[in-house]
């Protein structure tokens, strides 16, 4: 290290006090934009453990976030008698400042100041561009470094550091400072990579197998900053056809229904990826989704319907999870039916107790063979209906993909049986995929209904015949 990393004792005043440092009128913004620079540069150069002590020294100095929410570590609107159009650049400034105050003297950072009156929106863009890199780098590095523990008591509730990155960060990624583009096989190469390196549904396994997602009515749209126009933030990949697909073979494979787009009336979005994990708990993907809509209906007036094709990530984990307490107490009464036990002994694997040939088949090829996925199919979509619908966490639902688009006003269309023969889709649902379509008329409603007392909106067909039992 250039030297010692400083105390930082004055971070609380340099958040509270827009004027620690004289405001200079005539300072040109591109020296603002170089000391950012020089800032974020010194903060790169820190090895992993001493970016893990310069985390912890900040933080050490911010008091304790009293609330939640974008505001909750930032002055409000016009203070320090800044103009209220500047105000979020002038917060983004202050936490410079904060992280700028800790790194080690000689480093190169330098402190910055607080911008008077109101900016033209080019010189507001050579500021974020500059600062808001490094605010998303020290983000993450918090993040994955695990470097600040979370609030004593607080239930999850973000560490100082935390909530004063996340309040800054917040407005700068709102609705209105947000654009979505179409991507297609001629975008820069290095922007197609940040999609298939960032594909965490889908495996993408070469350029050529992503141009395959935006041909032949396939879309993929792409979430920008324009402040930082060659770093993706979130995209999604959609398929334009006459119906929900049942499975991934019907998108991709084979079997992918090609429907000219002037003649589609439905849109799937089968993957939706955040990008930045720096700005992951932020809500990209709902501004992406809503926007893309938006562009599909002007589009293509034809396109009544949307939906999507959705993993279950996490049902995989819960069942095992299940099966452990029906072994601890030796009973399968609260997991399996005893239509479903018998079915499943006659399949087993020899020479075990029911628990260990059960958790050997679920491991096996079992898809591959006729007698074990007929008597599998009952037990796993019955069990994947109950975790979607009744599992939760306080009023949510527990499975993540699910919570995301109930919350954004969606309804449980269909579960596929066998809708993604991929290895990561069998260790994940084996194999099982739902629908969950956005009737637009409705969206606001369900939305409400599910953030106020967790009603979970399904079609009216939504799995007949698999009744949900309580385990």
């Amino acid at each position: 290290m250039a030297g010692a990393l400083r105390p930082c004792r004055m971070a609380h005043s340099l958040l509270s006090n827009g004027r620690a440092f004289a405001a200079n009128p005539c300072r040109p913004i591109s020296s603002t934009a170089t000391a950012i620079r020089a800032t974020h540069a010194a903060y790169t150069r820190l090895s992993s453990d001493e970016r893990k002590a310069f985390l912890t020294l900040v933080n050490a100095g911010l008091p304790a976030p009293v609330e939640t929410g974008p505001a909750a570590s930032v002055p409000p609107s016009g203070a320090h008698g800044e103009s209220r159009a500047n105000t979020t650049t002038n917060n983004v400034l202050r936490t410079v400042n904060v992280l700028s105050a800790g790194l080690p003297t000689g480093s190169g950072a330098a402190a910055v100041e607080p911008l008077p009156g109101a900016l033209a929106p080019d010189s507001e863009r050579a500021v974020l561009a500059a600062a808001l890199p490094l605010l998303i780098d020290a983000r993450r590095d918090l993040q994955l470094l695990s470097a600040v523990p979370r609030v004593p008591g607080s239930r999850g509730r973000e560490s100082p550091l935390g909530s004063l990155l996340t309040s800054t960060l917040a407005p700068c990624f709102g609705r209105d400072k947000l654009v979505v583009l179409r991507l297609s096989a001629s975008s820069p190469r290095a922007l197609l990579q940040q999609v298939q390196h960032g594909e965490n549904v889908h495996h993408i396994a070469s350029l050529d197998d992503l141009a395959v997602r935006m041909e032949n009515s396939r879309r993929l749209y792409g979430l920008f900053q324009p402040c930082l126009p060659n770093e993706l933030l979130a995209y999604t990949t959609l398929a334009l056809s006459d119906r929900l697909p049942a499975s991934m073979t019907e998108v991709l494979g084979d079997a992918a229904v090609r429907v000219p787009e002037t003649q589609a009336t439905s849109c799937t979005f089968y993957s939706i990826n955040s990008v930045q994990p720096g700005l992951s708990g932020i809500d990209l993907g709902q501004i992406l989704l809503k926007q893309a809509v938006g562009i599909i209906q002007a589009d293509l007036p034809g396109v009544r319907e949307f939906g999507t094709l959705s993993p279950v990530p996490n049902f995989a984990k819960w069942l095992h999870w299940h099966i452990a307490i029906c072994r601890e107490n030796a009973t399968t009464d609260r997991l399996l039916t005893p239509a479903e036990t018998e079915q499943l002994a006659a399949v087993l694997p020899a020479g075990l107790d029911f628990y260990d040939g059960l958790l050997r088949l679920l491991q096996s090829d079992w898809h591959a063979d006729a007698a074990s996925r007929s008597a599998l199919e009952r037990p796993l979509m019955r069990l994947c209906v109950r975790y979607l619908t009744a599992e939760k966490k306080n009023k949510a639902a527990l499975d993540p993909v699910a919570n995301f688009h109930l919350r954004n006003g969606a309804l449980i269309e269909r579960l596929n049986w066998l809708a993604d023969l991929s290895a990561q889709r069998q260790r994940e649902s084996f194999g099982l995929m739902v629908n969950y379509r956005y009737d637009l008329g409705c969206m606001a409603a369900n939305a409400r209904r599910y953030v106020d007392d967790g009603t979970i909106a399904t079609s009216a067909t939504f799995q007949p015949g698999l009744p949900v039992s309580r385990l």
